[in-house]
């Protein structure tokens, strides 16, 4: 089969777009949401996740090849079997999403707090954080408050918004199920929702850091959506350092590449594992080879090789390649809101040079962003071969704002050294100087979150979705101040309280004896992704 012997079909089943392509005798679908983590904020970490395994665990037994996850930026239901059980299972899935079972809230957060809601390799996710902070991917970084603070109102109003019939897009290979239904909630939307692009945090150039990983990631983003030249370059820089890392060094195991929509372009990240006591290495091979394929571009055998490789990616008339356009189209009109022709998409292979390769590269390099493991610097001579800055890990401002300079009672000051800094508190932010004289600043309006202060008799430690953390207690700060940022950050510091109860709670029953059970009395346990 190929895309010329059977055409892609369209069509609108119940509000829901779906892709169609015929043949064989058993169906594989995928109904997909462009929905994931990144859609999420710090307080509500997790929420698609759960959403996921509310629905999940309230499908009934089948001998289908079912399968459902949440990605950074998607979440998608697979099924591959006989037609009629692909079409009851999709219609179960959205009947589910229409109307969650809440009455299964409690257990699947406890098995989502087990499992964990990380949807990303830990070097990407923390470069991600680093150019984004606390917002959108970069999310990815951290659990949040954890999902037992998440409420049934959370869990409903994230799925009315994200999880209806104008936010979905069906692919089906096979036969199309009889009396295909998709019962999700209606949606007059027409186009799926753009993701929240938070704005990258830039510097004045490429920039390198510390991050709490062990890997070592690249992020380079600014490049022009359904631009093949940069797909080639992507394609070329990650072989290479396959080549040159992996295999002629032996420095890592694997390099793995994702690929997101940002706010000015598309974000390609790379994140290489290190071998223990290789970080420099693996970080200097990165920058080194980065920075040679921006002065002197691909080999041709480098070149050739990417075409040839994403060419036949996109060869029509291969069998896999046209078998997987209908989900190739459900994904990308749901997740970008574009898709183009596959014949269109691979001629414009045809036009791309080695000269076109090195300037999508130069062009990324500019505000490239290395992300080396805590403890690691990047090695003086891979800095000489391209200019690169040492930032910080969180973000600074280089004075105090103005505002009130609250500091504990004199003598407080006396015993304490780190009474000595205070913190200037006003309309619009905390800000703090620290030991190093740093300056610290989180608009309120920008605070991920609050927890409690390790290793002290009370206090909070506030933390900025630009990953700035301000430790604030009576003794460091002042009674005074300290009570005005937990009147101003009332909601949060509920939250806190409410995640802190449940886990004690949690703790308590775990502790407690256990009766038995008539094994006929035990509930079935749903099927956690």
């Amino acid at each position: 089969m190929s895309a010329e012997q059977v055409e892609l079909q369209q069509l609108v089943v119940d509000g829901v777009r779906v892709f169609h392509l015929p043949g064989g005798s058993k169906t594989r679908a995928t109904l997909y949401f462009g929905v994931g983590l990144r859609d999420e904020t710090f307080e509500t970490v997790g929420l698609t996740h759960l959403v996921e395994h509310l629905v999940t665990a309230s499908l009934p037994a089948s001998r289908l090849e079912a399968e459902t996850g949440v990605t950074v930026d998607h979440t998608a239901f697979s099924a591959y079997g006989r037609p009629e059980e692909v079409g009851v299972f999709l219609r179960r899935v959205c009947e589910a999403l229409a109307d969650l079972p809440l009455d299964r809230l409690e257990r699947e957060k406890a098995a989502l707090a087990a499992e964990g809601t990380a949807g990303a390799d830990p070097s990407m996710a923390a470069a991600w954080a680093a150019r984004y902070g606390f917002t959108g991917p970069g999310l990815a970084l951290t659990d949040g408050y954890g999902v037992e603070s998440l409420t049934a109102e959370e869990v409903l109003a994230h799925a009315a918004e994200h999880f209806s019939a104008g936010r979905a897009a069906l692919g089906v290979l096979g036969p199309l199920p009889e009396q295909l239904a998709l019962p999700l909630r209606p949606d007059t939307v027409t186009s799926p929702s753009p993701h929240r692009h938070p704005q990258p945090r830039l510097g004045d150039g490429p920039e390198w850091l510390e991050g709490p990983v062990s890997g070592v990631a690249l992020l380079l983003d600014g490049f022009a959506p359904y631009d093949r030249a940069a797909d080639v370059a992507w394609s070329v820089l990650c072989e290479r350092l396959r080549d040159v890392a992996r295999t002629g060094r032996g420095l890592t195991y694997s390099v793995v590449s994702e690929m997101l929509d940002g706010a000015d372009g598309d974000v390609f990240t790379l994140a290489l594992d290190v071998l223990e006591d290789r970080g420099a290495e693996v970080a200097a091979l990165v920058w080194e080879q980065l920075a040679d394929l921006v002065a002197n571009g691909p080999t041709s055998a480098e070149l050739d090789h990417a075409v040839t490789g994403d060419a036949a990616e996109l060869d029509a008339a291969d069998e896999d390649v046209a078998r997987n356009e209908p989900f190739r189209w459900a994904f990308n009109t749901v997740l970008y809101g574009r898709v183009r022709p596959l014949e269109e998409v691979r001629a414009a292979l045809d036009g791309v040079t080695g000269e076109a390769v090195r300037d999508r590269l130069a062009q990324a390099a500019r505000r490239a962003l290395l992300l080396v493991p805590e403890d690691v610097r990047l090695p003086d001579a891979a800095q000489q071969a391209a200019p690169i800055t040492e930032r910080r890990w969180c973000a600074e401002v280089p004075a105090l704002p103005p505002g009130r300079r609250l500091r504990p009672p004199l003598l407080d000051r006396l015993r304490w050294k780190v009474a000595r800094r205070g913190v200037v508190l006003s309309q619009e932010s905390i800000a703090l100087q620290d030991e190093d004289d740093v300056v610290h600043e989180v608009r309120w309006d920008e605070v991920a979150s609050v927890s409690e202060l390790p290793h002290a008799d009370g206090g909070l430690v506030v933390l900025g979705q630009n990953l700035c953390l301000i430790a604030v207690h009576p003794r460091s700060c002042g009674q005074e101040a300290y009570d005005e940022v937990v009147r101003r950050l009332a909601p949060k510091v509920e939250r806190l309280r409410r995640v802190q109860g449940a886990r004690e709670q949690g703790a308590r029953e775990q502790a407690a004896p256990t009766q038995h059970v008539p094994e006929q009395l035990v509930p079935a346990q749903g099927g956690a992704s």
